[in-house]
Formats: C-alpha cells, structure tokens, sequence
C-alpha cells in the first residue's frame, strides 16, 4: 500500500509557525531574564517588548507563509505544467504509440492484405492455368472425338450410299430386264390374243356368214315354194297376199340377219371383206337360178296367169343393202 502524499507546504507552514513560537518564546525568556536581573519583570516596558516581539514573530510568520503560498502557487504552476507537460506527453506518447501501433498494424494489415492477394492471385493463376489446361485437354478430346466421329460417320455414309447406289443399279436393271421381258412377253401375248381372236373372228364370221346365207336361201326356198303351194290352193288374191306376207317375212329375217352379222363382226378387215366377197360370189353363183325361177313363177302365177301384181322389185327394195347390191349385180 502506498504511503499518503504528504503536503510539504502545509508542513513547512507548521514549521514557521513552530519556528516562529520559539523564537517569541526565547525572546520573551531573555526578556524575562533581563528584566529580572534589573528587578524590573513586571515592568510595562518588559510587556511591550514582548508585544514587540511577537508583533515581529507574527509579522514574519506572515512573510513567511506568504513566501510559502507564493512557493506553494509556484510549485502548484509548476507541478500543474509538469502534469500538462506530462499529460502533453503523455498524450503525445500516446498519440506516438497509437500511430505506432496503427502504422504497426496498418502495415500488418497491408502486408496481410498483399500477402493475401498475392496467395489468391498465386492460387488464381495456378486454378487459371489448371482450368486452362483441363479445358484444352478436354477441347482437345472432344475435337479428337468429334473428328473421330465425323470420320466414321463419313465413312459409313460413303459405305451405305455406295451400297445403295450399287442396289439401287442392280435394282434398276432387274427392273430394266425383268419390264423387257414382260414387255416382251405382254406384246407377244397380245399379238397372239390378236392372232387368235382375228382367226377366231375370221372363222365364226365366215361360219355366220355362210350360215346366214344358208338359212336365208333355205328360208327363200320355203317361202317360194309355201308360197307356190299357196298360189296353187287359194285363189289368186289369197295368194298374193299371202306370198307379200311370205316375202314380208323373208325380207325380215334377212334384214335382221344381215344386222347381226354387221353388229357383230363388222366389215373393216379386208381379210373380212375379201371372205364377204368371196361369199357373195358363192351366193351370186347360186342367185341366178333361184331369182329367175322365182321371178318366173310370180310373172306366170299359177294356172297360166301372166301377172299377180307382184312386182321383184318390192322384195329386192325391202331386202338389206348388200343384198340389194347383189340383186343388182
């Protein structure tokens, strides 16, 4: 524990005081031992110089404390400037240790912060340059593989538009050959088929034709000789009728024979022609006998009769045309 500040100036007043006390005191003891030797102790001079004295002691204990106050307002200046000027100092130190220690730490901070950046930046560039490295191994890999990739892609390309040109030719040509044959084959056929039906029609044209012609002169005969029968047995109007109705019905059946013969077959092909002509020779051979007999027998009539009113020119008129022209012939 601290020991107390002592006050020096309130001791050294206590001092003066004391010191100023025993000198009253030992001035007022010579007095008092010279106013004894002179008998005269009680003396009023003896008084007043004691008065003296301690007007004196006290006037120079007040000299004495003030020269203490004036000491004492010096040493308070004093004391008061050294602890400003220690505070100033003090504050100055502070202010000095502050600085130092905010430059201290400002620079430990910079250092810190560059230290730091310059990690940061090390570690930066090094991740950078990794970062670089694996993405240009990575592009590197990717562009090896792409390329590795469009080549085989290519490659099969070519390979399958190779195999399909080459298909598509050997197609094209069995298409080619196999259309030729069928062509061949169709135009052969269809020449055959119309060999065939151009014979065929040929034929049954000439075997309708001569058919046709057959039953016409067959139906020709019976009318003339129904018709000759009837002439005999019926009277001569009877038998007119009768023979118009007999022709009426010949010249009928040879019109719609002589229709369905055109209907069918026609009479383009000169092959066709050539066979009507052919027939029509026949039938004209054959139509001189017939057509004078019958046209004498109607000139005559029966029982003598010179004429019946028919003329050969009714029937000939109603036949077909291409019998007319053969009538005429």
């Amino acid at each position: 524990m601290a020991a107390p500040e002592i006050d020096e100036f309130k001791v050294a007043r206590q001092r003066a005081a004391e010191q100023s006390q025993a000198r009253v005191q030992q001035r007022n003891d010579a007095l008092t031992r010279r106013y004894a030797q002179l008998g005269n102790l009680n003396s009023g001079s003896r008084l007043k110089q004691e008065q003296i004295a301690q007007n004196e002691e006290s006037q120079n204990l007040r000299d004495q404390n003030q020269n203490i106050d004036v000491s004492e307002q010096a040493e308070m200046r004093r004391r008061r400037e050294k602890s400003e000027d220690q505070a100033y100092a003090s504050g100055e130190a502070e202010k000095g240790r502050s600085f130092a220690t905010s430059e201290r730490l400002g620079g430990q901070s910079y250092a810190s912060g560059e230290n730091s950046l310059q990690r940061r930046y090390q570690t930066g560039e090094r991740e950078a340059g990794q970062g670089f490295e694996s993405s240009e191994r990575v592009a590197g890999q990717t562009f090896a593989g792409d390329q590795a990739s469009l080549a085989r892609r290519f490659a099969t390309s070519e390979r399958l538009g190779g195999q399909e040109y080459a298909s598509g030719e050997a197609g094209k040509q069995r298409e080619y050959v196999t259309s030729e044959r069928l062509g061949g084959q169709e135009y052969a056929s269809g020449e055959n088929a119309l060999q065939r039906r151009y014979t065929t029609g040929e034929r049954e044209a000439g075997q309708k034709y001569a058919t046709t012609e057959a039953l016409a002169a067959r139906s020709y005969d019976a009318t003339q000789r129904g018709l000759d029968r009837t002439l005999t047995k019926q009277g001569m109007a009877q038998q007119k009728e009768q023979a118009a109705e007999q022709l009426v019905f010949a010249r009928s059946q040879m019109t719609q024979a002589a229709e369905q013969f055109e209907k069918t077959f026609g009479l383009e092909s000169e092959a066709q022609k050539i066979n009507i002509a052919a027939a029509e020779k026949e039938a004209n051979a054959k139509k001189g006998g017939l057509m004078a007999e019958w046209g004498s027998k109607i000139t005559r009539g029966v029982g003598g009769s010179t004429n019946l009113g028919i003329s050969i020119a009714a029937p000939v008129a109603a036949a077909p045309l291409y019998l007319r022209n053969r009538f005429r012939k």
